[in-house]
């Protein structure tokens, strides 16, 4: 296959092993050489070659090539925090990654260089999870004493902050290895330019994200180490999504970033009234949307500390005289009716596959394509910081994202066609992401109730826990 055939495969790969158990400690064996975990190995072997039709003993033969840049992508959102769910299901798991790397650097040999990184969000503490809460920093060490190309392990964020009593504070920046890239016209967001104004980013100032997006153009600010890449090996967790629906594939794009800021989350305001932060037009959520745009806009701490609080009060004045009548209680287009993530989501999506080495949008796919889901333990529930976790021991495969979150959303209980995020995917006339039909889909597994099934023609394997504002809009019926 060619590098187009991004577009037109529509194989995913499927393995099902609840056998599959995450290893609880990184270690290097007695005689010095790198530990093998082998039944991971063996089944990620197994799925990358049921999604590429690929040989089982060198399933990347087309994929990966020696010289080659490469570029794993984790989902490496967030640190753990006492009382929150377990890594786990958080982020994808590092044996996982582990065995991934180790087999793109056989195939790199003496040439090229492997990039393992991520842009989780801004107030992570990339440091605590690379290096106590995960092995990743010390598996980088070691995979670099024992092959003969550079492997780095790189934060994508240009912004970094600490939360204190739920607030963001201590924010810091760096010069980043970034390029902007303008979709202009052709964004997905072009469709709602009239609504500029209503743009938000979750915890960042309103004003910075239209310094990307404004009557004038689109852009995204895209890391350098993913526009340098030569291969992009998507590894999402698999995991529900309180903005989204569901977070796998497509949305695991987001953290090639290096300005978050770039990516609107939602368009202030009700539904009735040009938004999609939250559905009805009512006081509390109308009020918590601007105090929250004045904490954002603050930079003393004493000060935004003081506006949190008189948020809260204003919250409990309302709870206590029974004037909250919206039963989803939305707050930052967290809800099945976000129609803005979607389209930036798409939009990135676009740029990893379309834009150059230089930085420009081309006509053809610049780059080559895989995507690894890591589901042995998936996360369901209030995703994507407050998931709970899940044993499923599946791991998915596919060179298309499209078809492989399309599947993924089957098999959890989800119907595609209730998420903007994927349908809408096969509307993209310029730059597009897939050349075939949902109809056309097929899945390879290692279970005979998937294997050799049309999409369509396979029912759920689970029953996952939506995020509480997507219940029953979003489960198969």
């Amino acid at each position: 296959m060619g590098i187009e055939s991004i577009l037109t495969n529509y194989q995913v790969g499927v393995v099902k092993d609840e056998s599959l158990i995450y290893p609880k400690e990184f270690s290097i064996n007695l005689d010095g050489s790198l530990p093998s975990y082998k039944r991971i190995e063996e089944q990620i072997r197994s799925v990358i070659a049921l999604s590429l039709n690929t040989p089982y003993d060198d399933p990347l033969i087309n994929t990966v090539f020696s010289g080659d840049s490469v570029l794993i992508k984790p989902n490496l959102v967030f640190h753990y925090k006492e009382g929150g769910p377990p890594i786990e299901c958080l982020v994808t798991h590092w044996s996982v990654i582990y065995e991934v790397a180790k087999l793109v650097l056989k195939k790199l040999g003496n040439n090229g260089r492997l990039i393992i990184g991520d842009a989780p969000i801004q107030g992570c503490d990339f440091k605590l999870l690379t290096e106590k809460q995960t092995p990743l920093k010390e598996i980088v060490k070691h995979l670099n004493s024992f092959f003969h190309v550079s492997v780095e392990l790189v934060d994508f964020r240009e912004l970094t902050s600490e939360y204190k009593s739920a607030l963001l504070v201590n924010k810091s920046s760096k010069i980043e290895h970034a390029k902007e890239i303008k979709l202009n016209n052709d964004s997905l967001l072009h469709n709602t330019k009239q609504d500029i104004k209503r743009y938000r980013t979750i915890d960042y100032p309103f004003k910075l994200t239209r310094k990307y997006h404004n009557i004038e153009y689109h852009v995204f600010k895209l890391n350098n180490y993913v526009i340098e890449s030569d291969v992009i090996i998507n590894m999402p967790k698999l995991k529900t999504h309180c903005k989204t629906g569901i977070t796998a594939s497509l949305k695991n794009l987001v953290g090639t970033l290096a300005d978050k800021q770039s990516l609107p989350h939602h368009r202030q305001g009700s539904s009735s009234s040009g938004g999609d932060e939250y559905c009805n037009a009512e006081l509390l959520p109308y009020i918590e949307s601007k105090m929250w745009d004045i904490i954002n806009l603050t930079k003393k701490y004493s000060l935004k500390s003081f506006i949190y609080l008189l948020l809260r009060i204003i919250k409990k004045i309302f709870k206590i005289f029974g004037k909250v009548s919206d039963p989803l209680n939305i707050y930052g287009g967290s809800w099945y009716g976000n129609d803005t993530l979607w389209r930036g989501i798409l939009d990135i999506n676009r740029l990893c596959f379309y834009t150059d080495k230089y930085g420009f949008l081309s006509e053809n796919i610049k780059r080559r394509y895989i995507t690894i889901i890591d589901g042995i333990v998936a996360g369901e529930g209030e995703g994507p910081l407050f998931n709970i976790s899940r044993n499923t021991g599946l791991l998915l495969s596919a060179e298309n994202p499209v078809a492989l979150d399309a599947v993924s959303a089957n098999i959890i209980g989800f119907d595609y066609n209730k998420i903007p995020l994927i349908f809408n995917a096969l509307k993209i006339k310029k730059y597009p992401i897939m050349k075939f039909d949902f109809n056309d889909i097929i899945i390879h597994s290692n279970d005979k109730i998937l294997n050799n099934k049309k999409l369509n023609e396979i029912n759920y394997l689970f029953k996952f826990k939506p995020s509480k504002n997507w219940v029953n809009h979003i489960e198969k019926e």
